[in-house]
C-alpha cells in the first residue's frame, strides 16, 4: 500500500469510529433525557403521596384527639 493509500484508510477508520462514538453518545443522551423524565413523574406521584398521607394523619389524629376530649 502507499502512504497515500493507509492515510485514506486511516482517515476512513477514523470517521467511521467518530460516527460509531457520536451515535453512542446520541442514545446514551436520549436515555438519560428518558430516565429523567421517568424518575421527575415518580417524583410528583411520590410528592403526592406523602401530601396525601400527610393529610390522612392529621384527620386520625384529629379524630383521636376528638374522641379523648368527648
Amino acid at each position: 500500500m502507499t502512504y497515500e493509500e493507509v492515510n485514506d484508510r486511516k482517515r476512513e477508520q477514523n470517521k467511521n469510529a467518530a460516527r460509531k462514538y457520536r451515535a453512542k453518545k446520541q442514545k446514551e443522551l436520549e436515555t438519560n433525557k428518558y430516565e429523567i423524565s421517568r424518575l421527575e413523574k415518580r417524583n410528583t406521584e411520590l410528592r403526592d403521596m406523602e401530601t396525601f398521607l400527610a393529610d390522612q394523619i392529621a384527620f386520625y389524629k384529629e379524630m383521636m384527639i376528638s374522641k379523648v376530649n368527648s
